[in-house]
């Protein structure tokens, strides 16, 4: 399995989809058009001394946070996932 992230050490804690996101993509700087992009979430545990080493022709930023950060992100699709995990025991 490969995850976009770069991460290798890591367990899928939930066989199902954990969230859909649907959201509107602009046109890209490459050309793209602008499109209607699907997010299909899985709900993993990853080891956080792996760095990442993320695939920039598929993700534009990641980095470990804290769950008491996510909030300052002011990211409504992020904060629905945690939302979601606080209902969900591990």
């Amino acid at each position: 399995m490969k995850e976009e992230s770069g991460l290798t050490r890591f367990k899928l804690l939930q066989e199902s989809i954990f969230d859909l996101d649907v959201h509107g993509i602009p046109e890209s700087k490459k050309g793209i058009p602008a499109h209607v992009h699907y997010d299909i979430r899985m709900f993993f545990e990853a080891d956080e001394k792996e760095p990442i080493n993320f695939d920039k022709e598929e993700s534009n930023e990641m980095a470990w946070m804290k769950m008491v950060e996510i909030s300052e992100l002011e990211n409504e699709s992020i904060e629905q996932m945690v939302r979601k995990r606080t209902l969900r025991p591990v």
